[in-house]
């Protein structure tokens, strides 16, 4: 775990710095430096910037899962039928002999 100089864990730290309170307000909310944006955005504490899109690649993903999962179904599919054909072709030739 990483801690600031003072033994205190910096997302404590990054927390309480960036609390709306401890900020100075514009009027509109606290303002926001490069550097606490980034910070913030860093730590996992807030929310992701972009939901909608995060929403979107998770459906992307979950289709694609049920792509592959069907595919591997016709895959184990085309494997028993020929798994069979072989038993098959391997009795008719074990007849042979």
């Amino acid at each position: 775990m990483s801690v600031t100089a003072s033994g205190v864990p910096w997302r404590s730290t990054i927390r309480w710095c960036l609390e709306p309170g401890r900020a100075r307000s514009t009027g509109e909310g606290p303002t926001w430096s490069p550097l606490g944006k980034r910070a913030w955005r860093e730590s996992g504490l807030g929310a992701p910037t972009d939901i909608h899109a995060l929403q979107e690649r998770i459906t992307q993903l979950e289709q694609h899962n049920a792509d592959l999962t069907a595919e591997l179904s016709e895959r184990e599919e085309d494997l028993v039928a020929a798994r069979a054909a072989n038993r098959q072709l391997m009795a008719t030739l074990n007849a042979r002999s």
